[in-house]
C-alpha cells in the first residue's frame, strides 16, 4: 500500500459528500428551471399588457383629436359659444 491509499471509511465519506453535492446541484438546477418558467410567464404577461397599453394610447390620441376639433369648432362660433379658461 502506497501513501495515496485511502481507507474504506474515508472513501465512503468522500463518496457520500459527492452524492450530497450532486443532490444540492440538482436542487439548484430545479430552482433555475422553475425561475426560467416564471420569467417566461412574466414575459408573456408583460407582452399582453404592452398590447393593451398601445390600444389605450390609440384611443386617447383619437379622443384628443376629437376634442381639439370640437374646441376649434366652438371657438369659430364665438358669438354663440364662449370658451372660458378656468
Amino acid at each position: 500500500m502506497g501513501p495515496y491509499f485511502i481507507g474504506g471509511d474515508k472513501l465512503d465519506a468522500v463518496a457520500a459528500q459527492g452524492n450530497a453535492t450532486a443532490a444540492k446541484l440538482d436542487a439548484v438546477a430545479a430552482q433555475g428551471n422553475a425561475t426560467a418558467t416564471k420569467l417566461d410567464a412574466l414575459a408573456a404577461e408583460s407582452s399582453a399588457h404592452t398590447v393593451a397599453i398601445r390600444g389605450l394610447t390609440h384611443k386617447v390620441d383619437n379622443l384628443a383629436a376629437d376634442l381639439s376639433a370640437h374646441r376649434a369648432d366652438t371657438e369659430a362660433h364665438h358669438s354663440v359659444y364662449r370658451v372660458k379658461e378656468p
